[in-house]
């Protein structure tokens, strides 16, 4: 539980566009030094869990963010494929949000071209 709380917060405190492969990076110098930690299958298999308790919570605003972003932090750190996707993903994300809430903010910003 102390290992994943550190990873937790230095995911947390990473630049956002390269936090995901940074963990990946983590656990791989880990892994390469031998370290033990919690098995590939078994992350993958929580991630796994939270994805199919994500599924039915789409039907409500909100909860099902939470473990969709928590099955990408679980996964990221075992595929370096996906953590790319997730740090593209990301950006575009926080990219459309802001544009949203900027939108929000002064609904004159609508007319604007995207």
């Amino acid at each position: 539980m102390k290992r994943l709380r550190e990873f937790w917060r230095e995911f947390r405190n990473a630049e956002p566009g390269s936090r995901f492969r940074d963990r990946y990076r983590r656990r791989a110098e880990l892994r390469a030094r031998g370290e033990r930690l919690v098995g590939r299958p078994i992350t993958i298999l929580l991630a796994i869990i939270c994805c199919i308790i994500a599924v039915p919570l789409m039907l409500t605003p909100g909860p099902a963010v939470l473990f969709w972003g928590l099955a990408g932090f679980l996964i990221s750190g075992e595929s370096a494929w996906l953590a790319r996707s997730l740090d593209w993903m990301e950006l575009r994300i926080r990219e459309r949000w802001k544009r949203w809430s900027d939108r929000k903010k002064n609904p004159e910003i609508k007319n604007l071209p995207r």
